[in-house]
């Protein structure tokens, strides 16, 4: 009887641990390809043209409800450089995550994913594989913008980061 209970403990924590594997390695696929089906690509775009309501605001005049730039990441979330309150805040970023529609062209913004609420819609064209074009609603106000792929190199991913040698390069 003890046996037959410490086998089926371990039993169970073998299919528990194998379980939690499975649905890893397939939400793992699944991100993977719909990835790969993706109209632009992952990375740093800069913002050069931002029209809020008709209206287009300049980054030179440091306005703090114009967007400066925006990551999309592998992951289906990204960041703005932003003032905007509406985006989960950190870093002086406001972060979100998004949904896009290929058929119907248009990306959906959410605060997080289990947040029903949108923040905002746009539909979006790409010009080439550097310019993507957007238009949509944020709240009630239209927008208007154009992203650049900003080729950023970001030093940890281009090169190793020694720990103990750092200082002395």
């Amino acid at each position: 009887m003890k046996i037959t209970r410490i086998a089926l403990k371990i039993l169970f924590v073998i299919l528990a641990i194998g379980v939690v594997l499975w649905n890893s390695i397939e939400w793992s696929s699944q991100n993977k390809t719909e990835m790969a089906n993706m109209p632009f690509r992952a990375g740093m775009y800069d913002v050069t043209v931002f029209v809020l309501n008709k209206d287009t605001l300049n980054s030179a005049f440091g306005d703090s409800s114009r967007w400066q730039n925006m990551i999309f990441d592998n992951n289906h979330a990204g960041s703005i450089a932003t003032a905007d309150t509406s985006f989960y805040r950190r870093y002086r970023r406001g972060y979100f995550q998004y949904k896009i529609d290929t058929l119907l062209h248009s990306v959906s913004i959410f605060k997080t994913m289990a947040d029903s609420t949108m923040i905002a819609s746009f539909h979006y064209h790409v010009a080439d594989k550097n310019t993507i074009f957007f238009w949509g609603q944020q709240r009630k106000d239209s927008l208007h913008f154009i992203l650049k792929r900003n080729v950023h190199h970001f030093q940890l991913t281009d090169r190793q980061f020694h720990w103990l040698s750092e200082a002395n390069r």
